[in-house]
């Protein structure tokens, strides 16, 4: 999942207008970005397990929330929470993440399929820019912006299922080309 998880971010939003959205779009891609922390600070650990593991998920929503509440007040630190907390259904859906531990993975896999990737994501940026457009589409301009915003979203993600699988699948930051497309399975 990569331009969906801006759509749970537009669709949360949407349902909590005064949100700040700035952290909630970084609350919403917050497992890739610990991720990639972990990566580039070449912590000798899992960075899937340590980021996208239902735990580490769990604990960074709780502490993304808090944080949001610090800054900027109790109003809309839940949704923040909830948009970490939705980063791993939504990554189900495209990739596989680690469930309890670091050798059972879960996910449809999708990124095995580029033209359902696409499919799904653009489908999931379409619901949630229309719930935006209902609550902050008044004016023409509005309403043209949040469009192209769509376009935009759904252009970034047919370009990046492109060239990953031009390159033979996904790579960092996302599943591992070796695991297998299963819904589930124990990794050996």
């Amino acid at each position: 999942m990569y331009a969906g998880h801006a759509g749970v971010a537009l669709a949360l939003k949407a349902r909590q207008p005064d949100l700040v959205v700035a952290p909630l779009v970084l609350a919403c891609y917050g497992p890739d970005w610990v991720e990639t922390f972990i990566r580039v600070v070449a912590l000798p650990v899992d960075p899937v397990f340590y980021s996208h593991g239902i735990a580490a998920v769990a604990i960074g929503a709780l502490l993304s929330g808090l944080l949001y509440r610090l800054v900027f007040g109790a109003t809309g630190a839940a949704y923040v929470t909830v948009g970490w907390l939705l980063h791993w259904p939504a990554d189900f859906l495209t990739g596989t993440k680690p469930l309890l531990d670091e050798g059972h993975m879960v996910g449809l896999h999708l990124y095995t399929m580029p033209w359902a990737d696409l499919a799904m994501e653009s489908l999931l940026l379409v619901a949630a820019c229309a719930l935006y457009w209902r609550v902050f589409g008044g004016s023409s301009a509005r309403r043209r912006t949040i469009a192209v915003m769509a376009l935009a979203l759904i252009a970034a993600q047919a370009g990046l299922d492109y060239f990953f699988a031009s390159q033979g699948g996904w790579g960092f930051a996302l599943a591992e080309p070796a695991r297998q497309p299963h819904l589930t399975y124990v990794a050996r």
